[in-house]
């Protein structure tokens, strides 16, 4: 797992992520299964009985049957076919991924986006910190993800110029 230490912390996390699904489907910890495929390896067994297809096939269909997106399958197979390639494993050809099988991703269209008296009601109904997270992403058009680390005492002292008010509460009902 050395490769690991010069990716980025989101590669990371999905490397963890998926890995800790194929531990978790094979009941064994990543170790053990790349001992078992370099075992497989170094004694030459012919391709049509190694334990390595199977496993993967197995954890593809999981997903699969797990109601996950084909982009979803995809990278976690690619992510673990990764892990066992920096291990020096062969992996032989598996099939890929049958798109017809696996769920479509649903899309937004301009309709499913709130209106302003829509979030207005919604805000009567949040905590001060959803409300600061959710007049951010409206307002300031941030995506959820830059709104994570985002304190609602941030976002109320860089929007001051705006509202110009000291109770916080206050502030909010302003801006939204």
């Amino acid at each position: 797992m050395r490769f690991l230490t010069n990716l980025s912390s989101n590669s990371i996390k999905g490397y963890k992520q998926a890995i800790n699904k194929y531990e978790a489907f094979h009941g064994k910890s990543i170790e053990e299964l790349i001992d078992e495929a370099l075992e497989e390896q170094t004694n030459q067994v012919p391709s049509h009985l190694l334990k390595i297809i199977d496993r993967l096939e197995d954890f593809q269909n999981s997903l699969i049957e797990a109601n996950f997106t084909v982009g979803t399958i995809k990278l976690h197979m690619t992510l673990i076919r990764t892990i066992y390639t920096k291990n020096r494993i062969v992996i032989p050809y598996i099939e890929p991924v049958n798109v017809k099988q696996c769920r479509k991703r649903d899309y937004i269209e301009f309709k499913d986006i709130l209106t302003k008296d829509e979030i207005r009601c919604c805000l009567n109904h949040l905590r001060l910190p959803a409300q600061a997270r959710a007049l951010a992403i409206a307002q300031g058009g941030l995506s959820n993800e830059e709104c994570e680390h985002l304190r609602t005492r941030t976002f109320i002292d860089e929007l001051y110029k705006y509202h110009q008010k000291d109770n916080d509460l206050d502030a909010l009902k302003w801006l939204a």
